[in-house]
């Protein structure tokens, strides 16, 4: 994971073109630690929110808690199928997608996903979610149309370990200090995780 991250921040400091972009994520010279399909193929089934720099989402619960994905399908022709897990006013809650991996101008790996929910309102059912940093091991740092398209998500496959302080490192530069942290991993771990039944989301 160093050797991963001071080659990503080497990255940053060499690169000649970081004016011509808004956002990390849209950095060619970055692909190679862009890769959110490779944590899909190695099929790392729950993936956990530990915080994101906003407060609501209109499509999930607003602010609702304990947010993880599982990862339902294999990785196969471009394409997997995911269930969101959540809290919303101590109900929980699944949405259903389908996400299919997809390369973003000038990048040579597949670093977004396109994201179809068709239980969610016409305007909410087909997102792009684009990688900042990829580690599948230690964090995923995904960029999200929230807030005028400057969402973050920091997701991990690890949540009850402490945080890798170098995926929080990045994130702090891609995505501001600021963390709205809502994932209590033994209180949602009983909230998210048993085998009670959970309400589906219609839209």
């Amino acid at each position: 994971m160093l050797f991963r991250y001071f080659t990503f921040v080497s990255s940053l400091l060499v690169s000649q073109s970081s004016a011509e972009y808004l956002h990390l994520e849209d950095r060619p010279e970055l692909s190679p630690y862009q890769d959110i399909v490779s944590c899909y193929k190695k099929q790392q089934l729950v993936r956990y929110n530990l915080f994101r720099n906003y407060a609501y989402n209109p499509n999930l619960g607003h602010n609702a808690s304990c947010f993880l994905t599982r990862q339902i399908t294999p990785y196969e022709n471009g394409n997997t199928t995911v269930v969101a897990h959540y809290v919303q006013n101590g109900t929980r809650k699944t949405l259903t997608w389908s996400s299919k991996g997809i390369s973003t101008t000038g990048h040579n790996v597949s670093n977004a996903m396109q994201i179809m929910a068709p239980s969610l309102p016409e305007h909410a059912r087909h997102v792009t979610l684009r990688a900042i940093f990829v580690d599948c091991d230690k964090c995923i740092i995904i960029r999200t149309p929230d807030i005028q398209g400057n969402g973050c998500l920091f997701m991990t496959p690890h949540p009850e370990g402490p945080m890798d302080s170098s995926c929080s490192f990045i994130y702090d530069i891609a995505c501001s200090t600021e963390k709205y942290t809502y994932y209590d991993h033994a209180q949602c771990l009983e909230d998210c995780v048993t085998d009670a039944p959970a309400v589906h989301v219609e839209g």
